[in-house]
């Protein structure tokens, strides 16, 4: 069994920093035929949310432990999108070829990062209560060009089934890169807070700028009539 960790390196330097935070639901892999990609029976785990992960291997020999490569990410621990080579002998603890910390992985952005939510801000308030539900299936983008349309080459992300979404930015030439945060209408919500409207952000590539939160309010037909005494029928 395998221990270890991994984590959002944000300078990139290869060691955990007390400000760098985990990694949640990543994948890594006992590389059984060392062939850089997770095959059908490989042994594999996902971290949880705080970036820990368990991995059982029931094969004995030396093999590298690897993560799964993920987009708009760079692995900086190990270096060059190495693996950490492990000794299994069933029935003991593994040995880490060089490494004695664990089986750990760090990882740069390669971009920028918007992270938020999008929820039902059903008395419009523009704030999320406690009773309040998120919206999943929603469509958030950055509208690099400012026109309010999606258009076809601009990032988009959509928010899961917790109501988070996550939307990569990318940034040109190593500076900043202001955007419009937006979202695609839907047929009979309107905007209570931010979303819908444009929301500016700054940022640069490995940049992560979190905290929007986007509340949407369902919209009530109405009716509309006259009532009269008819005293002659």
């Amino acid at each position: 069994r395998l221990e270890g960790l991994v984590w959002n390196d944000a300078n990139g330097n290869g060691v955990r920093d007390s400000s760098e935070s985990p990694l949640a639901e990543r994948t890594v892999y006992a590389d059984l035929n060392n062939d850089a990609t997770l095959s059908p029976g490989e042994p594999s785990a996902t971290t949880r949310t705080d970036g820990t992960f368990l991995l059982t291997v029931l094969t004995e020999g030396m093999f590298p432990i690897r993560q799964v490569a993920s987009s708009n990410w760079q692995q900086t621990s190990p270096a060059a999108g190495g693996g950490v080579s492990a000794t299994i002998t069933l029935g003991t603890q593994a040995t880490l070829g060089s490494r004695t910390s664990g089986v750990n992985f760090g990882n740069r952005l390669t971009v920028g990062l918007i992270t938020g939510s999008v929820f039902n801000d059903a008395n419009s308030n523009g704030y999320r209560d406690g009773i309040e539900v998120v919206l999943a299936g929603w469509q958030v983008y950055a509208d690099l060009n400012a026109n309010n349309v999606l258009d076809a080459d601009e990032p988009t992300a959509t928010s899961s089934a917790s109501g988070l979404f996550e939307l990569y930015v990318p940034v040109p030439g190593g500076g900043t890169r202001t955007v419009n945060v937006r979202t695609q209408p839907q047929s009979g919500w309107s905007g209570t807070q931010q979303l819908g409207f444009p929301t500016s952000v700054t940022l640069a590539a490995g940049q992560t700028v979190g905290g929007r939160s986007y509340g949407f309010v369902q919209s009530v037909a109405s009716v509309g009539g006259r009532l009269w005494l008819d005293i002659n029928g």
